[in-house]
């Protein structure tokens, strides 16, 4: 299903218009598929759209999910990417949106291979 609605909607986010390629080489990752209704086993293409990283997650912040909150999280953050675990199970399995997993997990590992330089 995810390739019917990448086509339908050209490869490109719904709202701002950003291409796949320039997801990927923006984000490093593909361009997302979002359930307009967060339920995730509603995959009627009449409920999914496809969104960037940054419109997705502009579009599912609650106030419980601000940034603030996941810094609580860290050590099982990085203790889950570590074991290999996708963003988005992690993104599941805490109740974050999964761009706020991938912005704090890119913040914190770019910082603490940084520090790993400087030692």
């Amino acid at each position: 299903m995810r390739e019917v609605v990448l086509q339908r909607d050209g490869y490109k986010c719904v709202e701002c218009g950003m291409t796949d390629r320039a997801h990927k080489a923006e984000w490093g990752r593909p361009i997302t598929v979002d359930h307009k209704d967060k339920n995730r086993k509603n995959n009627d293409p009449s409920n999914l759209q496809t969104l960037c990283l940054r419109c997705h997650g502009r579009k599912d912040l609650l106030p419980r999910l601000c940034a603030p909150k996941v810094v609580d999280h860290k050590d099982a953050i990085l203790s889950a990417r570590r074991r290999g675990e996708p963003y988005q199970k992690i993104a599941d399995s805490l109740g974050f949106s999964i761009a706020s997993i991938w912005k704090w997990c890119k913040k914190w590992e770019c910082n603490i291979d940084l520090r790993r330089v400087n030692v």
